[in-house]
Parts: structure tokens; C-alpha cells; sequence
């Protein structure tokens, strides 16, 4: 497989500058290295492989330990000065972000039943259809010829990485359960991973989300695909949001509606929040901190939606048609169709 170099640059994260390299492939997918030092010679380098978690990443979203991993993995790499992370954008265990959704609403409706590789397969989706063959390409571009000392409680992640062809040896990535992702975490294990959640409760989900999710189907061009409860952290603690994912007609243009009405007379906050690939990876930026302070005035004022914005994992090939007008006008009419819900 051949790739593409289609941008370069440095940025700040919360743990110290990072060199980054963005890759495209012939099927256009996107992955993005994030490194320190030289990672030429023979001495193993510590890496991982991560995949895209937007709902964490970008949101604050509490229901799995994606983005506790990533910046656990950048801090160990940033305290050795030496390491590599390869971030591939593939959603959902590279499903997709709107299957991820679906797989989130099965579970919860199922009332534990069901858990996340349950809901894949009654989907008919493979459990972890993510692929791999853009990291053998970019450790060669890296001139990465050592022992990859990868970062990860996936075994089978380890195993793949060998059949395509890269010399790697595991290391544990230590992360800890919570209320809100032992569900999930306890689904990994069951499937394979080595983790310690042993213990752990999981959360209750309050009564009033279930008023916050409109009835409507379609607003303008965009169809509601999948709804679910969603706890996020606002300001160290957590904060229950019902998550509604639509989509354009074509499935190519993915939106998320955050809803939080636990005052049903207060006047609703409404705010549109565009996600930024390198603002997600460095953890700060303008456009984070104003989302931060959306979230923070829906808690207070107890009513809200935020209209959140992914960004397009080819946005270095192509951009969105949809326009601004039109994603407030969605949000707007999803508004109207939930307090209209609430209502009754």
C-alpha cells in the first residue's frame, strides 16, 4: 500500500510540542503520526495505535477510555521524549461514527443484554472491523525499522499488527473504569482485552433524559439515525446529555445533537460546536474552550442543545456541501420538536 504525505507541522498539546504527519491512502482513508525524537536505529520504539473516538475526543464524553488512553499514551511518549502514536480515523471500531451510535442505542435499549459486540453483530457488522495497512507505510515513512513497543490491553490488536508485517512486542496502557464506561470496559474484556474493571458499578441514567429526544424524523436534508444517553464531563464532573446522531441523505455528512433539559422552564441554550482534528489531538484551542463554556451554560441554566460538528475524515480531500444556514436550521428545528416532546 502506498500513501501520501498531505501535511506536516508541529503542534502544542497539553503534554509538550509533537511533530505531525498526516497520511492518505489510495482508498483516501486518514491517519495522522504524533512523535518525539528520532525514531530511527535499532532501539525499540514505544507507539501506539489509536483510533478515532470523536464523542470522547472531541466531546468529553465519559462512556469509554479512548481519550483517556490517547493522552495517557502521549504523556508516557512526552516523559521518555522518544515515541510514536499512529491515530487513524475510523470511528466506531472503524464501523463508522452513525453505527457507533446505533451500536449505543441497541445497548442501552437492550437494558444490558446486549452489549457493544452483541449490538455489531445484530447489525451484521463485523465486531472490530478496523484495518491497519496504513501503519506498516508510515513507519517506513518515519524510518521505523525497530521493535514497536506498542501500547495497548488488545491482544489481538498485537497479532495483527505482526501480520502486516512489523516486529512489535506489547506493553500494558493502564487505564482506570468508572461508573460511566464500566459497561463498555466490561465488554472488552469478555472479548479479550486486559483491563481491571473488577468492581465497578455502573452508572444510572437520570429519568428526565427520557423526555429529551423529538419524535420528528427529518429536519431538512438531515434524517435522526440512532438516539442515546450520554454522560460528559463538565468542570470535573459528570453531566447526562442525550445524544441524537443524523445524517444527510448521501450518509456522508454526520451531525450529533447534544440535549440537556432536566429544567423544562428555562429558555434552552442553543450553540453550534465545529470539531477540529488538531484542537481534538492537542486537547486545547479557542474552539474547544468556547465549547467547554457552551456545556458549562447548559448545566447551570439546566436546558440546552449544542449542535456538534465532526470533522470530515477526508477534510484534506474534500469538504462538506452542507452550509452553515442549513445546520441552524437543524438545530433550530430540533429545539422546537424537543421542547414540543417535553411538553407533552
Amino acid at each position: 500500500m502506498s500513501a501520501a504525505v498531505i501535511n506536516e507541522q508541529v503542534i502544542a498539546t497539553r503534554h509538550g510540542e509533537f511533530n505531525t504527519r498526516f497520511y492518505r491512502d489510495n482508498d483516501s482513508s486518514v491517519g495522522v503520526a504524533l512523535w518525539q525524537g528520532n525514531l530511527s536505529g535499532s532501539i525499540p520504539v514505544l507507539g501506539r495505535v489509536h483510533s478515532s473516538c470523536f464523542t470522547s475526543e472531541a466531546l468529553g464524553a465519559l462512556d469509554c477510555d479512548c481519550v483517556q488512553q490517547l493522552h495517557l499514551a502521549l504523556r508516557i511518549i512526552a516523559s521518555r521524549r522518544r515515541g510514536v502514536i499512529f491515530y487513524l480515523l475510523q470511528e466506531g471500531r472503524g464501523a463508522g461514527l452513525l453505527s457507533k451510535a446505533l451500536d449505543r442505542m441497541v445497548v442501552q435499549s437492550s437494558r444490558g443484554t446486549i452489549d457493544t459486540f452483541g449490538a455489531y453483530k445484530q447489525m451484521g457488522i463485523h465486531p472490530d472491523p478496523r484495518h491497519y495497512g496504513l501503519v506498516p507505510t508510515m513507519c517506513a515513512n518515519l524510518g521505523i525499522t525497530a521493535t514497536l513497543r506498542l501500547m495497548t490491553n488488545n491482544p489481538a490488536k498485537i497479532g495483527r499488527m505482526a501480520a502486516a508485517g512489523l516486529a512489535v512486542e506489547p506493553v500494558r496502557l493502564d487505564s482506570s473504569a468508572s461508573p460511566y464506561n464500566a459497561e463498555y470496559l466490561n465488554a472488552k474484556v469478555r472479548n479479550g482485552h486486559v483491563l481491571n474493571v473488577a468492581g465497578v458499578d455502573v452508572a444510572e441514567r437520570p429519568a428526565y433524559l427520557r423526555a429529551s429526544d423529538p419524535s420528528v424524523k427529518r429536519f431538512g436534508l438531515f434524517c435522526r439515525i440512532a438516539s442515546y444517553d450520554l454522560p460528559i464531563a463538565i468542570g470535573g464532573k459528570p453531566v447526562w446529555f442525550r445524544a441524537t446522531a443524523y445524517s444527510d441523505a448521501s450518509g456522508g455528512s454526520e451531525r450529533f445533537v447534544l440535549s440537556h433539559y432536566r429544567n423544562s422552564a428555562a429558555k434552552p441554550v442553543l450553540e453550534i460546536f465545529r470539531d477540529r482534528l488538531l484542537d481534538r489531538l492537542s486537547g486545547s484551542g479557542h474552539l474547544a474552550e468556547r465549547y467547554r463554556a457552551s456545556l458549562q451554560r447548559i448545566d447551570e441554566r439546566g436546558a440546552g442543545s449544542i449542535l456538534a460538528i465532526p470533522d470530515d475524515p477526508t477534510w484534506l480531500v474534500r469538504r462538506s456541501g452542507i452550509t452553515e444556514h442549513e445546520d441552524i436550521e437543524l438545530l433550530r428545528r430540533h429545539a422546537e420538536a424537543l421542547s414540543s416532546a417535553i411538553a407533552r
